[in-house]
């Protein structure tokens, strides 16, 4: 593994990042225009390269931190040498459908949306954490689904409808734009408050991230 510092400017993330350096995962494009373009670098600002298909596969290198288009991420693929295209276009085929089995290896992670609770499972059985959460209201529901966290931010900016968060820590993106971070803007945990996202008090955040690494399973049911 690596660290990159990467300092960027508007719209962009300054974060401190764990990234795989191979990541090689097989990705499926999802975009209602019917194709996503491909660029030349992590941003809209950087040429355009190509275009990727609607249901077509990529191969995914690397998850590198870069322009934020919506719901706060920053995150996007690379495909290939020079060539990048937005994760939130790209659905990772290492995904399963909800209702998955939890994992039987290694630590994970488990949001019970019922009951607006994480519990952080060690890899021998016994349980690191069991705290209360705010997941997404009912106009912006938490994804369901296992999936796992593929870029890690200590800090980054969140801007989506109608809101602007600056600096919100210990970010975890596990599917797309939806994330497990902490949350400074409220303290009504153990009720949905987000707009998708898994928010935590700031100390619990903190703790999660640092146990937590890339690749860590995430099942949210």
């Amino acid at each position: 593994m690596r660290k990159l510092i990467v300092s960027l400017s508007l719209c962009l993330v300054l974060a401190v990042i764990t990234v795989l350096p191979a990541l090689a995962d097989p990705g499926t494009v999802t975009t209602s225009a019917g194709f996503a373009w491909v660029r030349s670098g992590p941003g809209t600002r950087y040429g355009i390269v190509g275009r990727v298909y609607n249901g077509s596969s990529v191969n995914i290198t690397a998850a590198v931190p870069g322009q934020v288009v919506w719901s706060g991420n920053s995150t996007w693929y690379q495909i290939g040498p020079g060539r990048y295209v937005y994760s939130g276009l790209v659905r990772k085929s290492t995904t399963s459908t909800p209702g998955s089995p939890a994992p039987t290896s290694g630590n994970w992670i488990e949001v019970i949306l019922s009951q607006q609770r994480l519990i952080a499972h060690n890899a021998n059985g016994s349980i690191f954490m069991n705290t209360a959460i705010s997941s997404g209201i009912a106009r912006y529901p938490t994804v369901r689904g296992t999936f796992r966290i593929y870029v890690k931010y200590r800090s980054a900016p969140m801007r989506g409808p109608g809101y602007y968060l600056p600096a919100v820590p210990h970010t975890m993106y596990f599917y797309g734009g939806y994330a497990i971070h902490g949350a400074y803007w409220h303290n009504n945990f153990g009720r949905p408050m987000s707009h998708g996202c898994i928010n935590m008090r700031l100390a619990d955040a903190a703790a999660l991230f640092n146990w937590a690494s890339v690749g860590t399973k995430v099942v949210v049911r």
